[in-house]
């Protein structure tokens, strides 16, 4: 049974590890070496915590206390892990307590490489950006089309019955100018709500939660 827990340990595409009560490393299986290009002797003896990356540390020791708090769950956390190259690897690390007679012996788990799926994730959200982007300027299409679009069309509408009027009407020619005027000013107060509603002025100057 130990030969094919092992065997399935070391031919795990994760990282697997062990730590004693301390949170110092017992055990990780050679796919670190593979993952991020450092052997697994490196870090025996290292705290938990001294896997993950600086910035990542402070997340590790937290979920290593949230584990000897209550040794029964099992915690799941985001770290990232830095590769002998100095680059910086997305893991998504799972640990469960361990316990001897109700005492505590220490944690295991698995370290997953999440690279691929941050990628696809990020693929996702420029789709979802660009999705948003075309409804919008459909939106704004319409929005022209419906309005602004209606507006200058009587508008020429009303310019040709001025030519017409001007040599036997001038007075109703006059009339027609103030019209034209009035719908002039309504085209101009459309476009600029428009334009308001692509850049709120409180987007721009506040930031997005205070909007």
């Amino acid at each position: 049974s130990e030969a094919r827990y092992r065997n399935l340990v070391e031919n795990s595409p994760d990282i697997v590890y062990e730590t004693d009560a301390e949170g110092r490393f017992t055990y990780l299986s050679d796919t670190t070496e593979r993952l991020l290009g450092r052997p697994a002797e490196e870090f025996a003896g290292l705290h938990f915590s001294k896997l993950a990356a600086p910035e990542s540390q402070a997340a590790a020791i937290e979920t290593w206390q949230a584990i000897v708090a209550d040794p029964g769950r099992v915690r799941t956390v985001d770290l990232d892990l830095p590769r002998r190259d100095g680059s910086l690897a997305p893991f998504e690390v799972r640990a469960t307590g361990m316990t001897r007679e109700g005492t505590f012996t220490g944690i295991h788990g698995a370290a997953r490489d999440i690279s691929e799926r941050r990628r696809l994730e990020r693929g996702l959200q420029f789709q979802a950006a660009e999705l948003a982007a075309s409804e919008e300027r459909a939106h704004l299409a319409r929005e022209l089309h419906d309005s602004v679009t209606q507006a200058l069309f009587s508008m020429s509408l009303l310019t040709r019955s001025i030519e017409l009027l001007m040599e036997r009407d001038r007075e109703a020619a006059r009339a027609k100018l103030v019209d034209l005027r009035d719908l002039q000013k309504d085209a101009l107060a459309e476009t600029r709500a428009l334009l308001f509603e692509l850049r709120p002025t409180s987007l721009a100057e506040e930031g997005l939660i205070k909007a």
